[in-house]
């Protein structure tokens, strides 16, 4: 009895979640490349922060940007005896930008930081919704 209220729950879950899901999957985006300096690997960037890139690219298509670049540049530079690391997280047709200054940027740790930074930006633009309600 159990089992087959869970099917039936599972099945009124799945048919009601369906359209919500399939209208999500066909909001128009615009189309976006990627421009990274100073990481191994930007498919990478892309597999885990899908939802954040396809949020800023739904976002631009409302917009009426067809075509834009996420930037994204690690690196290094010195100031006085001490290395500083960075990282740039940008999309110039939108003007977002975020930046973080560190004495310490962990290589291994950079996927995470770049989310945290594509974060930011998804969270400006929803500052934005809220400041045009």
């Amino acid at each position: 009895m159990k089992a087959a209220f869970r099917t039936i729950a599972a099945a009124v879950i799945c048919a009601v979640a369906s359209p919500a899901m399939a209208q999500q999957e066909k909001a128009q985006q615009a189309n976006y490349k990627m421009e990274v300096k100073g990481l191994a690997n930007a498919a990478q960037v892309q597999a885990t922060s899908a939802n954040l890139l396809r949020y800023i690219a739904q976002y631009a298509k409302q917009e009426g940007i067809n075509n834009y670049t996420v930037k994204i540049e690690n690196g290094m530079y010195y100031q006085t005896n001490k290395p500083f690391a960075f990282l740039t997280v940008r999309v110039d047709a939108l003007k977002l930008h975020y930046t973080l200054n560190t004495p310490v940027l962990n290589n291994q740790n950079i996927l995470p930081q770049v989310k945290t930074g594509l974060a930011t930006l998804v969270q400006q633009l929803s500052d934005r919704e809220m400041e045009k309600v």
